[in-house]
C-alpha cells in the first residue's frame, strides 16, 4: 500500500527574517502615499457633503410648498413684516386679505443659527467662527401669536450638520406662465478660506443649483381660489405700506433674534415666503429624531438637526433620512431603533421615534486621545481624535471672559491647534496621546466719549481690526446728542482721525465731535427800487431766518436785467457776478443770521436804463441756500 509522502516543508529563520523586512518597506512605502490620499479624499467628501446640504434644502423647500394653496413672497425685506391672525392659526400679511399658515425665511445676512432661541453664539461653533451665513428658517401656526414668534423657528431637517462649515447665498421667486406657477429655488455653497487674518467667502462656488417647483394645489385647478397672492422685490419696488414693518416683538426673544425687528444695518434683508397648508392631521402626527449613538467618539448623544413631524402610519421619505456621508475611522453606518438596523423608509411611524445614528468603526484604523488643559493647569476633558484629523472640532472653551477676552489652543510645541493632526508616527500606527494648553487673550479695549464723558454702555472689546469688518469696532447705531442745543452730531474721531475705516490695534477712545447746526427755513426779499441816480439802483434786501437752530452763512442769487452789474455791497455782504446772476453770500460775523431773526441791507446795482424803465429792474431772489458755519 502506498503511503503518501510527508510534507515538511517550511520558512527557515533567514527567510523569514527577509520577508520581514520586505514587509517593513512596503509598509513604509504606503504610509508616504497617506497624506496626499487623504487630501483627495477630504476634498472629494467636501464636494459630497456640500451637494448633499444643497440638494438637502432644495428637497426640504420644495416638500413645505408643493402642496401649498396661497403662496407670497416678500424678496429682500427689510425686517419682520406685520401679521394679524384670522383665526385657524392662520395670518393676514399686512393690507394682503388672505390667511397664511407657515412662513419660510431665507437669511444670508446673519451668522447661520442666529434666529434660533438655541444659537450657541458666534464662536461655539466652527461654522460660527468662520462666519458662516446663509439659512432657511420655518415658523409653523403664524396666526398664534400677533406677530412673527422667533422663538418657534426651526430649521427642520436642514440642520447645522447638514450645513456644515460653508457659507450659502439662497435665492426664491416665482415663476409663472401662462397662468402655470413655480417656485424658483436656487442655492451656492462657498467654502470659508483663511487669508491670513480671518476667514472669508471664497471666489467661486463649490456647489451651485437652480431648481423649479411645481404648485400643485395653485396648478391643479384654474376654478378653485388657490393662487399666488404677490410677488414683491423691495430692493426695486418697495411696498412698506402695503406690508409694514412689525415695530415691536413678542417677549422672550434672544439678543439675535430681536436684531430681526429692531437692527438698523440697512444690509439685513430677508425673504419671506408665506404660504397656506392644511393642519387638519396635525394631531396624528409623531415626532420623529436622529441621534448619534452614545458611544460615537465625536457626537456621543448628540441631535442630528432638528426633529421631525411624521404623520402617523407613514414612513420617512428618502429627503428626510440624513445623509450622513462616510468618516475618517469607519467603514459605514446604519439606523437603529434600539433592537436592530432599520430602514426608515420602510419603518412605519406610529409613536415618538429615536432612530439612534451607528457608525461602524475600522478595526484597523487609529485613535488618539487630545488632552485639553484650563488655564490653571487643571484637564477639561479627554476626547478621541482620528488618526491625520486635527483636533480643533473637539476643542471646548477654556475659563475665560468671552466679552473682554478671546483664546486659542497650541500643542506643547506652540503650534496653533489649527494646523496640528493627530498623527502616529510609529510604525505600524498606534495610538498617542496629544496635550493642548489655551492662550487666552485681552481684546483691546474700544471706549466712546460723549460731551467730555465716557459712555460705559458703549464700551467695545474687539480683536482688532478695521472699523466695520470682522475684529474691528462697530461704529454706534445712535447718533450721540450734544448738550448745546445748537450743535449736531459730525463723527467720531480717534484723535485727529474719523474712525471710518479705522483699524483698532489697541486701546482706543473715540470722541464725539460737534459742528454748529445749519440755518434753514430761510428766505429772501428784494425791495422795490429805493431811488435811483446816474445809472445806479438801491435796493433793500432782507433775509429771514425762521428756523429754530443756530445762526449761519447763507447765500442768495439775484437775477439782474440784460445789461445790469452789481456795484457795491455793504462790508459784510460778499457779492460776485456771472452773466446776468449775482450770488450774495455772508462774509462776516454780522451776516450771519440768529435763529427767528434777519438782517437788512442796501445793494447798488448799476443799470443805464433805470432812469427810464424802473419796470425792469429786478424784483425778487430765488434759488436761496444755507451753509452751516
Amino acid at each position: 500500500m502506498n503511503k503518501a509522502k510527508k510534507n515538511n516543508s517550511g520558512f527557515t529563520l533567514i527567510e523569514l527574517v527577509v520577508v520581514i523586512a520586505l514587509l517593513t518597506l512596503m509598509m513604509g512605502a504606503i504610509l508616504q502615499l497617506m497624506d496626499p490620499i487623504r487630501n483627495v479624499y477630504h476634498d472629494t467628501l467636501d464636494t459630497v457633503n456640500t451637494k448633499t446640504a444643497g440638494e438637502t434644502m432644495i428637497s426640504y423647500v420644495e416638500d413645505k410648498t408643493r402642496y401649498a394653496t396661497n403662496v407670497l413672497v416678500l424678496e429682500n425685506y427689510k425686517g419682520v413684516p406685520q401679521i394679524t391672525p384670522s383665526g385657524n392659526n392662520a395670518a393676514k400679511v399686512g393690507l394682503c386679505d388672505v390667511g397664511f399658515t407657515d412662513v419660510m425665511i431665507i437669511d444670508n445676512t446673519n451668522l447661520r443659527g442666529s434666529a434660533l432661541s438655541d444659537y450657541p453664539g458666534d464662536s461655539a461653533t466652527v461654522a460660527g467662527r468662520k462666519h458662516c451665513k446663509g439659512a432657511i428658517y420655518n415658523i409653523s401656526d403664524i396666526g398664534a401669536a400677533n406677530v412673527l414668534d422667533l422663538t418657534k423657528a426651526s430649521t427642520g431637517t436642514v440642520g447645522e450638520n447638514i450645513y456644515g462649515n460653508y457659507t450659502y447665498d439662497i435665492g426664491l421667486d416665482v415663476k409663472s406662465t401662462d397662468g402655470y406657477a413655480m417656485l424658483n429655488f436656487d442655492i451656492e455653497s462657498y467654502e470659508m478660506e483663511y487669508n491670513g487674518s480671518d476667514y472669508v467667502k471664497a471666489t467661486d462656488p463649490e456647489y451651485k443649483a437652480s431648481r423649479y417647483f411645481d404648485l400643485v394645489n395653485i396648478n391643479i385647478d384654474n376654478a378653485d381660489s388657490y393662487i399666488i397672492n404677490d410677488v414683491v422685490d423691495f430692493d426695486t419696488a418697495p411696498d412698506y405700506t402695503k406690508y409694514p414693518n412689525q415695530l415691536t416683538y413678542p417677549s422672550g426673544l434672544t439678543t439675535q433674534q430681536q436684531k430681526y425687528f429692531s437692527d438698523v444695518d440697512p444690509n439685513n434683508k430677508y425673504t419671506y415666503i408665506f404660504y397656506k397648508v392644511s393642519k387638519t392631521n396635525e394631531a396624528l402626527k409623531y415626532s420623529v429624531t436622529f441621534q448619534y449613538s452614545d458611544t460615537d467618539p465625536s457626537f456621543a448623544g448628540q441631535v442630528y438637526g432638528s426633529p421631525l413631524k411624521v404623520e402617523a402610519g407613514k414612513c420617512l421619505t428618502n429627503a428626510q433620512i440624513p445623509s450622513l456621508g462616510s468618516r475618517v475611522g469607519f467603514t459605514s453606518y446604519y439606523f437603529s431603533d434600539g433592537t436592530g438596523a432599520v430602514d426608515p423608509t420602510t419603518y412605519p411611524i406610529n409613536q415618538d421615534t429615536i432612530f439612534t445614528i451607528c457608525y461602524v468603526a475600522d478595526s484597523g484604523f487609529v485613535w488618539h486621545d487630545a488632552i485639553f488643559y484650563d488655564v490653571d493647569g487643571s484637564e477639561i476633558i479627554t476626547v478621541q481624535v482620528a488618526d491625520g484629523i486635527s483636533a480643533v472640532d473637539q476643542a471646548p472653551a477654556p475659563t475665560y471672559d468671552p466679552n473682554t477676552q478671546y483664546y486659542k489652543w497650541y500643542d506643547g510645541s506652540g503650534n496653533e491647534i489649527s494646523t496640528v493632526n493627530c498623527v502616529s508616527t510609529s510604525t505600524p500606527p498606534s495610538s498617542n496621546t496629544y496635550e493642548f494648553y489655551p492662550d487666552v487673550i485681552d481684546k483691546y479695549k474700544v471706549e466712546f466719549e460723549i460731551n467730555g464723558s465716557v459712555d460705559g454702555a458703549m464700551t467695545q472689546y474687539v480683536t482688532g481690526g478695521k472699523t466695520g469688518e470682522s475684529g474691528g469696532a462697530v461704529i454706534p447705531a445712535t447718533i450721540p446728542a450734544s448738550t448745546d442745543p445748537d450743535k449736531v452730531f459730525d463723527n467720531w474721531y480717534a484723535g485727529s482721525t474719523p474712525i471710518n475705516n479705522y483699524t483698532v490695534s489697541g486701546n482706543v477712545k473715540f470722541v464725539a465731535k460737534f459742528k454748529d447746526k445749519p440755518a434753514s427755513n430761510v428766505t429772501a426779499t428784494i425791495s422795490a427800487p429805493q431811488y435811483a441816480w446816474w445809472g445806479v439802483c438801491y435796493y433793500n434786501v432782507t433775509i429771514v431766518n425762521g428756523t429754530s437752530s443756530i445762526k449761519g452763512d447763507w447765500e442768495a442769487k439775484i437775477t439782474l436785467p440784460s445789461g445790469a452789474s452789481v456795484n457795491s455791497s455793504e462790508w459784510y455782504i460778499s457779492a460776485s457776478q456771472s452773466g446776468n446772476t449775482v450770488t450774495l453770500k455772508s462774509s462776516a460775523d454780522p451776516g450771519k443770521i440768529p435763529a427767528g431773526g434777519s438782517i437788512t441791507f442796501p445793494v447798488r446795482i448799476n443799470a443805464s436804463q433805470v432812469q427810464s424803465d424802473l419796470s425792469a429792474l429786478p424784483t425778487g431772489f430765488y434759488n436761496v441756500t444755507i451753509t452751516t458755519s
